[in-house]
């Protein structure tokens, strides 16, 4: 069982903002809900197998969500992001995926600075209409198709992202920079953090 399987991200697939919980009470969370759908079996072995995955699990889920939570906050008092993007190459390959084919994409440490920018209410309120929408679908590929075009929008929204410069984004960085985005909007900035809002970052702080 994967950690992606229970993703902690506060919009995606239905769950709960627990980018907003305690990190401790997030890591049992995360380790209880992976210990449920591995315990498939009676109630009381069950319950003894997630008490034990979340007896060993939780602390590192907590220690995970400390540390993104940190990152996340770091982004959040920035106003400028250098955003890592993958570029085209004349090789193309057959993906095993889709069974069609792409062309070569590779890191040839091209990046483009972007200037966050505040959402405006019709903004705002399009991209939680759209939210909400994914909480209410119930097919998970169906979610997962929805989930990109939420992240999409927000980065056009957030920060001028054109489509085909999304489609090719460094995506662990770019969902960090959206979490940090939604964060600022949602809750705004400490005032230590105001001082620092015309630094730009390399977002991708892992």
């Amino acid at each position: 069982m994967s950690f992606d399987n229970t993703d902690i991200d506060p919009d995606i697939m239905g769950g709960g903002r627990t980018a907003d919980a305690p990190a401790n009470e997030t890591g049992n969370k995360v380790a209880e809900s992976i210990g449920k759908n591995v315990a498939g079996t009676a109630n009381a072995e069950a319950s003894e197998l997630i008490r034990e995955f979340q007896k060993i699990w939780g602390p590192h889920y907590a220690a995970l969500q400390n540390e993104r939570l940190k990152k996340i906050n770091e982004l959040a008092a920035k106003d400028k992001y250098e955003v890592n993007l993958l570029s085209p190459t004349d090789e193309e390959f057959v993906n095993p995926i889709t069974g069609k084919t792409e062309r070569v994409f590779v890191d040839k440490g091209e990046t483009k600075t972007y200037k966050r920018q505040k959402l405006n209410q019709a903004y705002f309120i399009k991209i939680e209409e759209m939210k909400a929408e994914l909480q209410e679908l119930d097919e998970r590929i169906d979610k997962v198709r929805m989930y990109n075009k939420v992240q999409e929008a927000q980065a056009f929204m957030y920060l001028g992202m054109l489509p085909e410069d999304f489609r090719r984004c460094d995506w662990e960085q770019m969902l960090l920079i959206m979490l940090a985005c939604t964060h600022r909007t949602r809750h705004g900035l400490p005032n230590s953090a105001t001082n620092s809002n015309n630094s730009s970052t390399q977002a991708g702080l892992a």
